[in-house]
């Protein structure tokens, strides 16, 4: 019961905000908070261009009040299987299952609660589109794997430990989920 009157009064600070179309505003917001993430990580703003301009693609921005504190964006998983063939070739194609690609939110001493909400939001709107299949690649330097594999629980289906060379020498969980996410 406390956790639910948690994340009502979190919910009254936060506020999601589905991007669905080009705007080079959106561009420089993404292309700000990809200095949150390790450099090898990062887009540039061409890529990130390229991506917004995906209509397949996924794009959510969290706010506190009118600050923007976070970001996530997902694609289709067919795409990611072609691009990590290398990296990971036990991923397999899935074309009803969406890709979280990244997850960035500011560390404003409520990480935890403000991911709940952004990925509620982002799941929801996955599943307003018809999809309720997920995948991720998901580091483990900071615990965030065991957070999410916390979050996805009920609903996980695969989980396996993985390395991506491509993307510097950090250690990965790789989960898939499949079901309606609830917060």
């Amino acid at each position: 019961m406390q956790v639910a009157a948690a994340l009502q009064s979190e919910k009254k600070r936060l506020s999601t905000q589905v991007v669905s179309r080009f705007s080079k505003k959106a561009l420089e917001k993404i292309f700000e908070l990809q200095s949150l993430l390790p450099e090898e990580l990062r887009y540039n703003r061409k890529q990130i261009a390229a991506y917004l301009r995906d209509k397949q693609n996924v794009h959510l921005f969290l706010y506190n009040g009118s600050k923007l504190i976070g970001y996530i964006f997902g694609q289709p998983h067919n795409d990611v299987v072609k691009a990590l063939k290398k990296d990971d070739p036990l991923m397999t194609e899935d074309s009803a299952c969406y890709y979280v690609d990244q997850v960035i939110i500011a560390p404003t001493g409520r990480v935890a609660k403000s991911c709940l909400i952004a990925l509620a939001a982002f799941f929801g709107e996955l599943n307003r589109r018809g999809c309720y299949r997920y995948s991720a690649h998901v580091l483990t330097v900071n615990g965030f794997d065991k957070y999410i594999e916390m979050m996805l629980c009920k609903i996980l289906i695969q989980k396996r430990t993985t390395r991506l060379p491509s993307f510097g020498n950090y250690t990965y969980v790789y989960m898939e989920a499949e079901g309606v996410f609830r917060a």
